[in-house]
């Protein structure tokens, strides 16, 4: 397995359009601040913050999902490491491992980046603020965790990467979520004190992030569990395309 990881690691860290990537992203994002359609003022941090994040799990998510996920069906390589003797269930853990950290270092830089763009402009954070901004990243975080492996269900089941990156795009938009929380609504009116509403995905980030607490963060990991055991399902049921 750490061979694997190590292999991984090194694949993505080398990718040249990982750098390109993020690079434009901060350069559009200067130039929106620059021209003040994002200005960078007291009363607009926690909302320019929230609209950050939010593009940041949708795009910067979507080209995450497809470097970790989506290069190995489209390079067809997932047959080669099945046949190098590579367990299915230690394929779908690693890329895991490899999302939590990767996906961890670009937030990471973000949140630093555009705490140094605050410096700069020389807007006076108080602690308070920040917090709220460490709480909008790590929500946005959270929730790219999970519909990574969510979209990888059904990366693995059908092995098609077009299929599996529209898939993570409209699970990061917060579509499903809406739909999702609606229908449970409906059957939380025909059946009281079910409160099925709260364990939407939004939902749930939601609640581990603003009282962050064993109660809060147990059906996270209980979902992520579930998700992952799905994912490894779905891979081994799937005959691999050569």
């Amino acid at each position: 397995m750490i061979n694997y990881l190590k292999a991984d690691f090194y694949r993505i860290f080398n990718k040249t359009s990982l750098y390109i990537f993020f690079s434009i992203l901060l350069i559009i994002f200067l130039f929106l601040v620059l021209i003040k359609i994002m200005p960078i003022k007291a009363g607009s941090i926690l909302q320019n913050g929230l609209i950050i994040f939010e593009m940041l799990l949708i795009i910067g998510g979507g080209f995450l999902f497809t470097a970790i996920y989506n290069d190995d069906l489209t390079s067809k390589s997932l047959p080669q490491l099945i046949g190098f003797g590579k367990k299915r269930t230690l394929i779908v853990v690693s890329k895991l491992v490899v999302n939590i950290v990767i996906s961890g270092l670009v937030y990471t830089g973000a949140f630093i980046v555009f705490y140094l763009i605050i410096n700069i402009f020389g807007v006076n954070v108080n602690f308070e603020t920040i917090g709220e901004l460490i709480k909008i990243a790590l929500n946005s975080l959270f929730r790219l965790y999970a519909y990574s492996i969510i979209a990888s269900i059904i990366a693995y089941g059908t092995q098609k990467a077009t299929i599996s990156i529209v898939s993570y795009v409209i699970l990061a938009t917060g579509f499903i979520d809406q739909i999702l929380s609606l229908l449970l609504g409906r059957i939380e009116g025909m059946v009281d004190g079910l409160f099925l509403n709260k364990y939407t995905i939004l939902q749930i980030t939601d609640e581990m992030v603003s009282n962050p607490s064993i109660s809060a963060i147990i059906p996270y990991l209980i979902a992520l569990m579930v998700f992952i055991t799905l994912s490894i399902i779905a891979f081994r049921k799937k005959d691999l395309e050569f």
